[in-house]
């Protein structure tokens, strides 16, 4: 199991939420706290932030979510074929394959 950094884009702002109490953030997944950090910290203020520092207790029911359809019985998620035990190592390499696709189709 790696160690993984959090942060999370807020479309409408840090700490905005849904009528239900949930977060309207983006999660990113980060292998090194300075990469994390150096992202958070190029946040642009534009009458709001948009950009934060996620724990991984607030990141663990934004996981869930997006790996909701990649969850492959009680014991782990299969993302790409591969097998992790380990939700932030399955995040992490959800997210690194969301955004290789997202750089080859240039968006």
């Amino acid at each position: 199991m790696s160690i993984h950094f959090y942060a999370g884009y807020w479309q409408f702002g840090v700490g905005v939420t849904n009528f239900e109490g949930e977060p309207y953030c983006s999660l990113l997944s980060f292998d090194s706290r300075k990469e994390r950090d150096a992202w958070v910290a190029a946040d642009h203020f534009d009458n709001n932030w948009h950009r934060s520092v996620v724990s991984r207790r607030e990141a663990l029911p934004l996981m869930r979510a997006e790996l909701a359809d990649l969850f492959d019985g009680y014991d782990g998620w299969r993302v790409d074929g591969v097998f992790y035990s380990s939700i932030g190592d399955a995040f992490a390499a959800f997210f690194k394959a969301e955004a290789a696709a997202h750089r080859r189709a240039g968006v």
